[in-house]
């Protein structure tokens, strides 16, 4: 049960003292005492400029909201004497944490994006981002048919250097390569500057689930083409169209 005190301090905070009485109250207040009840006003200040500026919540999402409440709280019989105009802030504070916790899902839910594909060549692309990602740079052949044996690919490129004399498709330069991850598949991406426009060859382990992605897409028409070499299958990534590169591929016992 409240103090005559207690009653004081509320009456204080809700502005129902006149001048004598709240500066009685000041004077039979501690330090301490008051420095809490200055806290407390200026939290409740702030609280009343936030409610203010808040916008109403809309009145379905309040129905269906306490709707649910009601339906999933337990009855709890207390004896609680709010002070005056508590339900009247109370209720227009939960409607505003409602509103901004819903704006904040929302927010969240559309700002949530799915991380794009490795099979896709995003727009924008350019050559220079392309040779960014690359661990191993440049095209000497020697360096890239190691590259494969030291993560595991038991393929070769007859040429890395593959800038051919009157093809209209020139130049065709090896930017580099890396391995990546596709889901838990170990794949090989490699880089490619075709004609100026970049594009990519991604390698991976026939009867991988990247293998039967690679197969989907292509049967969808969503990329060029694909090669199957030995126990891999490499397939071309990019808005350019283009043809033979894969043919740069093979077995590293039948390389050059």
């Amino acid at each position: 049960m409240a103090t005559n005190h207690e009653k004081l301090v509320t009456a204080y905070l809700d502005g129902e003292l006149s001048a004598a009485e709240a500066a009685e109250l000041d004077q039979s207040l501690t330090p301490e005492h008051k420095s809490n009840l200055a806290g407390e006003i200026k939290f409740e200040r702030a609280i009343g400029e936030r409610l203010a500026r808040t916008p109403k919540c809309p009145d379905d999402l309040w129905q269906r909201t306490m709707a649910a409440v009601e339906a999933k709280a337990a009855p709890v019989v207390v004896e609680f004497k709010p002070r005056p105009n508590y339900w009247k802030y109370a209720t227009v504070a939960m409607a505003a944490m409602l509103a901004i916790t819903m704006g904040g899902l929302l927010a969240t839910f559309n700002n949530t994006t799915t991380a794009p594909s490795m099979f896709t060549m995003q727009k924008g692309t350019t050559i220079e981002m392309l040779a960014s990602q690359v661990d191993l740079h440049g095209h000497d052949t020697a360096a890239v048919n190691a590259y494969f044996k030291e993560h595991g690919f038991n393929l070769a490129m007859t040429s890395a250097d593959m800038t051919i004399p009157g093809d209209h498709h020139t130049p065709r330069e090896l930017l580099g390569m890396r391995p990546a991850m596709n889901g838990n598949d170990n794949v090989m991406e490699m880089m490619f500057n075709c004609c100026g426009r970049p594009l990519k060859v991604v390698i991976a382990k026939t009867g991988s689930d990247t293998a039967r992605e690679i197969g989907d897409l292509v049967a969808e028409g969503k990329l060029q083409s694909s090669r199957r070499v030995g126990d891999y299958v490499a397939v071309l990534v990019g808005r350019h169209e283009t043809h033979g590169l894969l043919d740069n591929f093979t077995e590293p016992e039948t390389a050059a």
